[in-house]
């Protein structure tokens, strides 16, 4: 049979099926009357493309060289395996497959072949390559069997890639290095035993433990020479109880959770080398084959002295605050406890001061941690000087304290110590050079007086300082029943919006402002909102309030500020006309001095011209002494930013400081505009508040308008612009652009089509 052409492949490729079918066709199909040799030849055929066939679906590469040592036929596995094309290898030397360090080598094992007609191995045990026509190496095993064909004794090579083999190889070495580095540089003990104990290898760590060479222990010692008998017994006693099964006081302590699949993880005393004993944290673990079955035990363990000595000042620091060396909460409720148990055995009294420190943030912004925990020791000092021996000074977290006051004579007394507090702590503290002034709010509560219960009685206390905060700090105030119901829907209010601009629960909504000369949107009065994890969304009316009283009012308008110039700002880029946008500030807010050095920062980071940029005040902003008013509002009117009085109209006495400050636009409450068609006395006073802003030369906008006849009416008494649900509802920034597209379509309509060139007023939109 030969498989070599002019290419060494056969000119015609046959699959096996191919092949086979070819093959038996022949064999079993004889044609009627055709000769034996006629029949010998399709047979030979067949049976070549059937060898052929199988050659090419070997997996593996194949060659057949001839006794000069030159390739006489390579099969297409053979060709990719090296990177040749088809019928490049054939005529080609052996040799060019062979790197060249390899090839004397290789000659002596071909001759040795050709001499020696047997099969052998090469690259089993040892290194072996082949050589690829781009230059690089495969690792490589390869069978030779000697053949015999047309009287000419030829070797056909079978050649096996080993290149995933040895891949799998080296990195299974690497892992059991990394295992062994691992073990090695652990700091833990690491102790392995056989299924009886006996110690089979240690890492550094535990000879550094236990001083013991690996030499004196592996493969000599069982385990059981690390532990002390009475422990090993009083574990067996626990296991016993913990199992339902006698463990016997011996090996089987370490393997009867382990071996069951259970976490053993206890504290146990090793006896070192010169029989010394340190205590150690051990935790024991079953070693499994890949069957699962127990072919050993792994004890991991650490030192548990310095833990040990460790464990009395672990006990201070979680009962003391680590800053003031104070009581902590924990400690404090331990305490009350304790005198509530006393007074009720005695008749006793107890008070209880809750002292809390206002505008503490502040000296942490301005001065720094350093300084607010140097603030806080400074004033630990001051008050432990205010309260008795008996008494119990805790720091509850943050600027918050308790003072507790057991066996009190009377009320008297307790509010004598809250006065002298709130005293001692009245004037500035010099802190690295500066005078740091907080003010104090001291809330009261006594036991039995108001509660005997003590969580009631913390809590009657924080509602009473609440209410001295309310007052404005540097105030103490006793709780009463009075108090409780307001207090405790405010303080619950309270605490929520302190964390809902972290948790993400404010969002802003737009509300139209349109012009009665262009009638198109020429601005939007943004609008906040607060979604409740648990209420929903909380009215305005509610929080809002709340947060001024508290202070909080300052940051949540600040971020108000922020969002709302990010959305108009980012919703102005794509409109033809930028819109104006207003927002609203408290008292407190305005007279934040870092807010409005910021604010020029903000709208040039968002592109809004200043004069686009508008605050809405209330009057109650301006029933001040009028000096300081006048100075903050100049100072915006000097950056380009617009003026609006909102809710004008509520304070019919204001009407004076229309004169008297820089205010550019007032807005017409939405209680007179709603009662326009009803209520002739409203109607004259909004004809009032027109005529005079007409005279000062100020702008005027009406808010709450909600029917066509407010804006008629509106119209002919000359108001400049309208904000209301006739217009739109208010929108939150990913909808405001449908929105005011809807509105340019929607708003000619609204007003009257038929305008005189007298009137001065369009009629599109």
């Amino acid at each position: 049979m030969s498989m070599s052409g002019d290419d060494g492949r056969r000119s015609r490729s046959w699959s096996l099926a191919e092949a086979l079918s070819r093959y038996l066709t022949v064999v079993t199909n004889r044609p009627h009357g055709e000769d034996e040799e006629g029949l010998a030849t399709g047979v030979a055929a067949a049976a070549e493309s059937l060898a052929y066939a199988v050659i090419e679906a070997t997996p593996s590469a194949l060659l057949l060289t001839n006794a000069a040592g030159n390739i006489s036929f390579a099969n297409s596995a053979a060709e990719r395996l090296f990177g040749y094309e088809a019928g490049e290898l054939v005529g080609r030397p052996l040799l060019d497959l062979v790197p060249p360090r390899y090839r004397d080598a290789h000659m002596v094992s071909y001759h040795v072949s050709m001499d020696t007609p047997v099969s052998r191995m090469m690259g089993g045990d040892s290194e072996l390559f082949g050589l690829r026509k781009d230059g690089g190496e495969i690792p490589v095993e390869m069978a030779l069997n000697t053949l015999e064909l047309g009287g000419e004794v030829q070797i056909l090579a079978s050649i096996f890639d080993t290149s995933a083999r040895h891949e799998a190889q080296r990195e299974a070495a690497m892992a059991v290095a990394e295992a062994e580095a691992i073990v090695s540089s652990a700091p833990f003990a690491i102790i392995a035993t056989d299924v009886a104990g006996l110690i089979v290898a240690v890492n550094p760590a535990a000879e550094r433990l236990l001083w013991y060479r690996e030499a004196e222990l592996a493969g000599k010692a069982s385990v059981l020479l690390l532990h002390d008998k009475a422990e090993i017994e009083a574990c067996a006693a626990e296991l016993s109880r913990e199992l339902g099964e006698p463990v016997s006081a011996d090996i089987a302590v370490f393997r009867a959770k382990a071996s069951r699949g259970l976490p053993d993880s206890r504290e146990w005393s090793y006896i070192r080398k010169g029989g010394s004993r340190v205590p150690v944290q051990l935790t024991v673990s079953a070693i499994r084959d890949q069957r699962q079955a127990i072919t050993g035990f792994l004890g991991i363990a650490y030192d548990i002295t310095d833990r040990k000595r460790a464990d009395g000042y672990i006990r201070h620091i979680a009962h003391h605050d680590a800053l003031t060396g104070l009581p902590n909460r924990v400690l404090l409720h331990e305490r009350l406890d304790s005198a509530i148990a006393q007074a009720s055995r005695t008749g006793g009294k107890i008070g209880v001061l809750l002292v809390d420190l206002d505008h503490f943030k502040r000296v942490n912004d301005m001065l720094g941690h350093y300084a607010g925990d140097q603030l806080l020791i400074d004033i630990t000092q001051a008050m432990q000087r205010c309260v008795r021996s008996t008494d119990v000074l805790a720091r509850m977290g943050g600027d918050e304290f308790v003072v507790l006051m057991p066996d009190v004579t009377n009320e008297r007394e307790v509010l004598e110590t809250a006065r002298k507090i709130v005293q001692a702590l009245s004037g500035p503290i010099q802190i690295r050079g500066h005078a740091a002034s907080v003010a104090t709010s001291v809330g009261v509560a006594l036991y039995p007086d108001h509660t005997t219960d003590p969580q009631a009685l913390l809590t009657h206390a924080d509602m009473a300082m609440y209410d001295a905060k309310r007052r404005g700090g540097s105030h103490y105030r006793i709780f009463t029943l009075d108090m409780a119901h307001r207090l405790e829907r405010q303080v619950g209010m309270q605490r929520a919006l302190a964390g809902a601009m972290e948790r993400g629960e404010f969002f802003l909504e737009y509300q139209p402002e349109v012009s009665s000369k262009s009638g198109r949107v020429i601005g939007v009065e943004t609008l906040l909102r607060w979604r409740h994890a648990t209420r929903g969304l909380v009215p305005p009316d509610e929080f809002i309030p709340i947060a001024e009283e508290s202070g909080l009012i300052v940051a949540i308008g600040a971020w108000v500020l922020r969002t709302a110039c990010a959305e108009i700002g980012a919703l102005n880029k794509t409109l033809a006309e930028p819109l104006r946008l207003s927002v609203n500030v408290s008292p407190q807010q305005l007279f934040d001095e870092q807010m409005w050095q910021d604010i020029d920062k903000t709208l040039a980071k968002h592109a809004i011209a200043p004069h686009l940029f508008e605050i809405e005040i209330t009057e109650a902003s301006l029933m001040g002494n009028g000096n300081r008013e006048q100075q903050v509002l100049s100072q915006l009117r000097n950056l380009g930013i617009t003026i609006t009085i909102d809710d004008f109209g509520t304070g019919y006495s204001s009407l004076s400081y229309l004169a008297q400050f820089s205010i550019d636009r007032i807005k017409i409450d939405r209680t007179f505009v709603q009662d326009l068609m009803r209520n002739p006395n409203r109607a004259t006073i909004v004809s009032a508040i027109i005529a005079m802003a007409r005279k000062l030369g100020i702008g005027l906008i009406a808010e709450g308008v909600e029917t066509v006849a407010h804006l008629r009416w509106l119209e002919d008494q000359g108001c400049d612009e309208f904000q209301g649900f006739l217009f739109s509802a208010p929108v939150p920034a990913e909808r405001l652009a449908a929105r005011l597209a809807h509105l340019k379509r929607e708003i000619p309509a609204l007003f009257s089509l038929d305008y005189s060139p007298a009137s001065g007023r369009a009629g599109s939109a």
